[in-house]
């Protein structure tokens, strides 16, 4: 009996065929988007020029490469590297008109949005839920904020008994 081994290359991941733009930094989405990545959904990492991933510059841990510096550090920081695999990046000034029309056209094509903006900033872009979702009706929005950015924490109801 002779078995032909099908070739890696041919397994369809359970998120083929799915499209997230991820403007998303730090940990906790980067870290999601990183999942959804390796889960085969096409994730593309949106920065600035001006304002790149906290990760890239050694904010959550400091550990290079093979710990050299080489010619470009800001791509060789680990966490930065472990939270973002198999993404593709896009680079665009978001404080510009321009890079918002790319952003948009790009959210018009996605099946889903990744960020974690305090709500100003995506509702000052006309970006926010409400207008994303004209631009794409199925797609999703997918984000967290900081508690205290809307109400005192103190005031958000907590999970239990509360009867």
């Amino acid at each position: 009996m002779t078995v032909d081994p099908s070739p890696q290359d041919d397994v369809k991941l359970p998120l083929a065929g799915l499209r997230i733009v991820d403007i998303s930094n730090v940990i906790s989405l980067p870290y999601a988007s990183g999942l959804l990545a390796d889960l085969g959904a096409e994730v593309i990492k949106v920065e600035g020029h001006s304002r790149l991933d906290t990760t890239r510059g050694g904010a959550i841990t400091s550990v290079l490469c093979d710990n050299q510096l080489g010619d470009d550090p800001w791509n060789r920081i680990g966490s930065f590297n472990l939270l973002n695999r198999g993404k593709k990046s896009l680079a665009l000034d978001l404080s510009l008109p321009e890079g918002r029309v790319v952003l948009t056209d790009l959210i018009k094509v996605s099946d889903a949005v990744m960020e974690n903006f305090t709500p100003r900033v995506m509702r000052n872009w006309g970006l926010d839920y409400p207008n994303a979702a004209k631009l794409r009706p199925r797609a999703d929005h997918g984000f967290v904020q900081r508690l205290w950015s809307q109400r005192p924490v103190f005031t958000i109801p907590r999970p239990g008994n509360h009867a």
